[in-house]
């Protein structure tokens, strides 16, 4: 007998599994004690999609795709040689390949298998979860007195939390503030969200959501191309602007009330120190982000090699000898220190270069289609996964990285006709 199943029934469900499900889990991890063991459930869905490209689809890449896909394969076999000379152990090598790479391997499987319809569904899907995290950190924060770093909704109450909320909060802020320019959501649910999570961000101090705010909303507005918005959207656009300003001063506030030391960011020379901007600073978390990549340069990188190649893929990862030695420089905070370690130079290019890429081809995209809105879209997630790049290690994150890789690759789908996508036959 042979069962003809849609690519959507199986195989996309595997990519929300896979999207969605590792953030959720550590939850039940932190929180409910459920053995750290589950995360493999991560590695192993994106072995099984990988394979599915590679046994059936490997001829479909998407043109723009390849040369992202060539970068990292250059990277992948200078991985191997590092690999082969600091005799890395094969487990701490395979989870540091995943961890490097995984933002980049879902943008391929998302492209791959997503049409214009499941993104939408995502983000539907990605602003519930935002509202329902928001309601829970309201709940934990009057009724169990948690702030800060401890404040994580469902996504677990310890350090790191505030990360992964931040990247649901600024994903779901992108798809509405989109949708609501091109008129497929009202006002209301816009003031609602952004209400919502300015004020948990406040409580939580999430201090950098209040400015990835305004860039997502100014640089959604300047993004957005003429002739896509009538007259009603200029209306819109205004609409959400003065919105937007009240509850940015709303949440600001909160900030500041609850944290009155914050206040000191409205001062130009206290956000440089707090960034460690000066040579030899290194702000409130023992690693300049301004200059993380120098640092790590200066300290570890010693030869030609290591500046241009790095340590090696994996050679960083957390229980790792490396780690061992030098656990007291919190290099894994930043992906812009571990990346310099783990890849050198070439590393970097090859991230930053590929989030500038994204948006450049999205730009491009716009021009000779029409579906506009996936394109603002991946542009708006490469100019915030360049923040990101610099201000924590959430590209290197094993629960909520995959959102930045999926919607990175919306921009494929305005360069691919949908009908054209084929349901998969399975026996």
């Amino acid at each position: 007998m042979v069962l003809r199943v849609k690519k959507k029934s199986i195989i996309r469900t595997l990519v929300y599994i896979q999207l969605l499900l590792p953030s959720l889990l550590r939850g039940l991890v932190v929180n409910y004690g459920f053995p750290i063991s589950v995360n493999v459930i991560n590695y192993i869905t994106t072995t099984a999609l990988i394979l599915l490209i590679l046994v059936k689809d490997i001829k479909n890449i998407n043109k723009s795709f390849k040369l992202i896909l060539g970068g990292m394969l250059v990277l992948l076999m200078i991985g191997v040689i590092n690999y082969i000379i600091n005799m890395t152990p094969v487990a701490q090598f395979y989870r540091g390949i995943f961890d490097y790479f995984h933002v980049w391997i879902i943008m391929l499987i998302v492209g791959m298998f997503f049409k214009k319809e499941d993104f939408d569904y995502l983000g539907n899907i990605v602003v519930k979860i935002s509202y329902i995290n928001a309601l829970i950190m309201l709940i934990q924060y009057f009724v169990l007195g948690l702030v800060q770093d401890k404040l994580g909704g469902i996504f677990g109450n310890d350090n790191g939390c505030n990360g992964i909320q931040n990247t649901f909060y600024c994903i779901g802020l992108i798809v509405i503030i989109t949708d609501y320019i091109y008129g497929r959501t009202k006002l209301k649910n816009v003031i609602g969200y952004c209400a919502i999570t300015a004020v948990t961000a406040g409580i939580a101090e999430i201090t950098i959501y209040f400015v990835e705010m305004v860039i997502i909303v100014i640089g959604a507005i300047l993004l957005v191309r003429n002739k896509g918005v009538s007259v009603k959207g200029l209306i819109r656009t205004i609409g959400v602007l003065v919105a937007f300003v009240v509850i940015a001063i709303v949440g600001v506030r909160v900030l500041f009330y609850l944290f009155p030391t914050k206040v000191r960011f409205l001062q130009y020379s206290a956000i440089l120190d707090y960034l460690g901007a000066s040579k030899g600073q290194t702000g409130v978390y023992d690693i300049s982000r301004i200059h993380a990549i120098s640092d790590m340069k200066d300290k570890f990188l010693l030869n030609w090699w290591s500046q241009i190649f790095g340590l090696g893929i994996g050679y960083t990862q957390i229980g790792g000898t490396f780690y061992m030695r030098n656990a007291a420089i919190p290099y894994y905070w930043f992906t812009s220190a571990s990346t310099v370690l783990e890849s050198g130079f070439l590393g970097v290019f090859f991230r930053l270069g590929s989030f500038v890429y994204v948006f450049c081809v999205a730009s491009a995209a716009k021009k000779k289609n029409a579906i506009d809105k996936y394109a603002v879209i991946a542009q708006l997630t490469a100019g915030f996964s360049m923040i990101l790049f610099f201000y924590n290690s959430t590209i290197d994150n094993k629960y909520d990285s995959f959102l930045l890789g999926a919607y990175l690759a919306t921009y494929i789908c305005c360069m691919i006709d949908s009908s054209k996508q084929k349901n998969w036959e399975m026996i």
